[in-house]
């Protein structure tokens, strides 16, 4: 989803970032503005850097899908170019682990995977090690088959509106 911010003392109107953010990323952003710490028990990054282009991305991750709704427990970290999505455990047709990787550029809407591609074994080593670095960093456990629920969030673009 997108998110519009209208803060006319701090940022200029017609302002358009595009990042990727999180639900997470709103209570330290909240808390920045509000002059306050983040507790350390609090995931997610202040979307504040992004405004003044510090280059400190907000989260990038989309923590682990609990599997209900008759989907299977998804993890997934993605950047400008690749996104790398992880399936478990899904409760009727019992695949297993199940990855994708997809070019964004070539293939926006994510048709064709490349995960088993050779073509693309640099970003997906590099995705996969980003996204064992966003579960040290969040405590969240490696899914794997019959792990247990955890919530879902999902990632979008900023957009200061006018």
């Amino acid at each position: 989803m997108p998110l519009l911010i209208r803060w006319p003392q701090r940022v200029k109107p017609g302002t358009r970032i595009n990042a990727m953010i999180q639900n997470v990323d709103y209570a330290p952003t909240f808390l920045e503005i509000a002059g306050l710490p983040a507790p350390e028990v609090i995931q997610g990054r202040s979307l504040l850097s992004l405004r003044r282009q510090t280059g400190v991305p907000p989260s990038t991750t989309t923590p682990p899908h609990s599997g209900a709704y008759n989907l299977p427990k998804i993890e997934g970290v993605r950047g400008d170019r690749f996104k790398l999505i992880g399936y478990y455990d899904h409760p009727k047709l019992k695949l297993g682990e199940q990855w994708e990787l997809f070019e964004l550029e070539q293939d926006p809407q994510e048709l064709h995977s490349q995960h088993a591609n050779p073509e693309f074994a640099a970003p997906r080593t590099w995705l996969e090690a980003e996204l064992q670095r966003l579960r040290h960093d969040y405590g969240v456990p490696r899914l794997e088959a019959s792990s247990p629920p955890l919530l879902a969030d999902k990632t979008s673009c900023v957009t200061f509106a006018r």
